[in-house]
């Protein structure tokens, strides 16, 4: 009898080790799902602000996006950009060359690089975001862009609405 007390005592002692260690398991997962490294390569799509309609600056996407992540938590996030071909700017009859000239992000920083062609009309460019983290959701709101406009296949800018700022927000989708 008392072989059977300890074989139960030795049971229920093995079923409450089993599962401190599968909460122990649980709980480090979890930790490092939260922590998980954000770097890698991810879908951009500029938005119309608040909505999943693909804005008029999506044409100026030229790829996927690269994001860092610094040893301090912040993240880079590396855009490829082109030119935007053949806009109609408010529905105008003339199309226009669109080239983004910068851009504003919240608690960010926005920066061109690696022009290739004319600082004001290029071939293709990066846009280089820096937050302070990555959005949880991936997603940057309320993103205003500074663009340029010129008669299309021109050097000529385009009158009355050479520059104009439209926001939008950028959604970043990690490719799998």
């Amino acid at each position: 009898m008392t072989s059977v007390k300890n074989n139960s005592i030795f049971k229920k002692l093995g079923a409450l080790v089993m599962a401190l260690s599968l909460t122990c398991a649980m709980a480090v997962s979890a930790s490092a799902a939260e922590t998980a490294d954000v770097s890698g390569e991810y879908t951009v799509a500029f938005l119309k602000e608040g909505t999943t309609t693909a804005s008029m600056a999506q044409d100026a996407v030229n790829g996927n996006a690269t994001v860092s992540e610094n040893a301090d938590g912040s993240v880079t996030i590396l855009i490829p950009i082109k030119p935007i071909e053949d806009y109609r700017p408010m529905g105008f009859l003339w199309a226009a060359d669109g080239f983004i000239q910068g851009l504003t992000v919240s608690d960010g920083t926005a920066v061109l690089q690696n022009i290739v062609g004319d600082q004001v009309r290029y071939d293709s460019a990066d846009l280089v975001i820096t937050l302070p983290a990555m959005p949880s959701d991936g997603k940057l709101s309320a993103v205003t862009a500074s663009l340029k406009l010129f008669y299309a296949n021109s050097a000529t800018e385009y009158p009355l609405v050479s520059q104009m700022d439209p926001t939008f927000d950028i959604q970043l989708t990690k490719v799998a």
